[in-house]
């Protein structure tokens, strides 16, 4: 066997080669774009289950936030109602303690002879309304802290729903970032494919030139 003789077997040699190795690549590259893109469909959907519970969870919270903070300021507004009915009624007292006083001041120095016994009892009810007026004070002081409480607490509730509104809107932004990279994912490995395809078919093409 001379030279050219060997020199066109290893050429033809070179093009079943090269024809059988395009081949071979385009069905490895198909293959593997339906084995690789339904894993990505799958991880892409499992994120966004996640992200779609994750979400739920924090819509419960904030449902949860919403009432109490209700709840709270329900409570404060009737804590100030309340206060401010005993200061109403404490300012009653003692006016009506004084009045007594005052009358029962007035009818001892009467020129008209009134029981002693009437006086002490005007005097102890002005007693009475007296003390009744001390005790709404502690009442109100104690209506004034709860109010007080509550309101820093319904602050504090706002601000807690806030930051879960917040953390909603991070998972939906990230939802979406991630539905956005699996569809990019997606279309360079479609992109790939296609090149590899194009890859192999001209080497097939250039292995069946060298054949002719």
């Amino acid at each position: 066997m001379n030279a050219t003789e060997l020199l066109k077997d290893v050429k033809k040699l070179m093009g079943v080669a090269g024809i059988v190795f395009g081949g071979i690549g385009i069905i490895a590259a198909i293959a593997l774009y339906f084995i690789v893109s339904p894993i990505m469909d799958r991880a892409g959907a499992s994120i966004v289950l996640s992200m779609d519970h994750a979400s739920s969870a924090v819509d419960s919270a904030s449902a949860s936030l919403d009432s109490a903070s209700a709840s709270v300021s329900s409570l404060s507004s009737f804590s100030d109602n309340a206060s401010a009915s005993f200061q109403s009624l404490e300012e009653g007292s003692n006016n009506l303690s004084s009045a007594i006083t005052s009358l029962s001041t007035a009818l001892g120095s009467s020129p008209v002879s009134v029981p002693r016994s009437s006086l002490e009892q005007l005097n102890s009810s002005a007693d009475s309304f007296a003390q009744f007026a001390s005790q709404l004070v502690g009442t109100r002081s104690s209506l004034s802290s709860l109010s007080s409480s509550t309101k820093g607490l319904s602050l504090n509730i706002n601000t807690t729903i806030e930051s879960v509104s917040s953390t909603k809107n991070d998972i939906n932004d990230t939802k979406e970032n991630m539905i956005r990279a699996i569809a990019g994912l997606k279309l360079a490995l479609l992109v790939g494919t296609i090149m590899m395809i194009l890859f192999f078919l001209t080497l097939m093409s250039y292995s069946a030139g060298i054949l002719l």
